[in-house]
């Protein structure tokens, strides 16, 4: 795909200390185009959040070789024998903001961007709520921008999951290259949960969660609960009278963010992030 070019370089759900507000963001799809540099280490989201690239990583113009016969694109080097060692990132500079991935194209090669070549890449989001995995086997079908493959997060642990920071991997051996285009994302804000607090620290364990978890409160309360998806949607809505905790059967929900809104008989108030898988 890339013989005579020289190329451009180119995130387990624990701690319920943050809220993540996702509810119905803006998508955005970075194509790379318009307003960068050759060889530059960051991009901007079109609010102005700033995505760093390391080690590898930077931007690169291309004409037609980037995804869908485009010019830009984001990869770890043409023939510049890098070994992705340590892996590439790409982070979200605001630490009060998370972004949501929801798909991007690759192309992969075993010789260094000269050809391509199928492989296995992982990617590890790491946010506020902790790290989750992805693991996709890229078959690029040609030596061009017509070539690049579709990556679908949908279905995944990290589609919805809130990321800071994005890691990708290859085995070296079967891969020594890769490259990623049309990067399709929302950006969502992070909140303290104790600008609202409940008086006596609230848990939720497990997160992420498979079928069912617990919220424990500390003390007894009387506790409205919503259990709202990514979309906006509440859907799940009960009061529990006197009650020290909360069993929650998750197990017909779909896979997802879900933001649990709890309030209690005491006028407390506080939101925590759930998993389900």
């Amino acid at each position: 795909m890339y013989g005579k070019r020289h190329a451009m370089r180119i995130l387990v759900l624990a701690s319920i200390s943050l809220t993540i507000s996702i509810g119905m963001h803006a998508q955005y799809v970075e194509t790379f185009e318009s307003g960068l540099t050759n060889g530059a280490t960051s991009f901007q989201a079109p609010t102005g959040e700033v995505f760093n690239l390391t080690n590898d990583f930077r931007i690169y113009e291309f004409p037609t070789f980037g995804a869908n016969s485009s010019d830009w694109f984001i990869d770890t080097g043409v023939l510049e024998g890098n070994d992705n060692d340590p892996p590439a990132q790409i982070l979200l500079a605001d630490p009060n903001k998370v972004f949501l991935l929801d798909s991007l194209y690759m192309w992969t090669s075993n010789d260094d961007g000269a050809n391509l070549a199928s492989g296995t890449i992982t990617m590890t989001g790491t946010g506020p709520s902790g790290t989750q995995q992805a693991v996709y086997t890229v078959s690029p079908t040609s030596n061009s921008g017509a070539g690049w493959v579709l990556i679908d997060l949908v279905g995944s642990n990290l589609y919805e999951f809130p990321i800071q920071s994005l890691t990708f991997e290859y085995m070296v051996g079967s891969l020594n290259y890769m490259s990623m285009d049309n990067f399709s994302y929302r950006i969502a804000p992070v909140a303290a949960i104790a600008d609202h607090g409940f008086s006596t620290p609230v848990t939720l364990a497990p997160n992420p969660v498979r079928d069912h978890c617990t919220v424990h409160f500390g003390e007894t309360r009387s506790v409205q609960y919503q259990l709202v998806n990514s979309q906006g949607t509440t859907v799940l809505n009960a009061f529990v009278p006197n009650t020290q905790r909360l069993l929650l059967d998750l197990a017909p929900l779909a896979a997802g963010a879900y933001s649990l809104v709890l309030y209690s008989d005491r006028g407390e108030q506080t939101t925590l992030l759930l998993m389900k898988q």
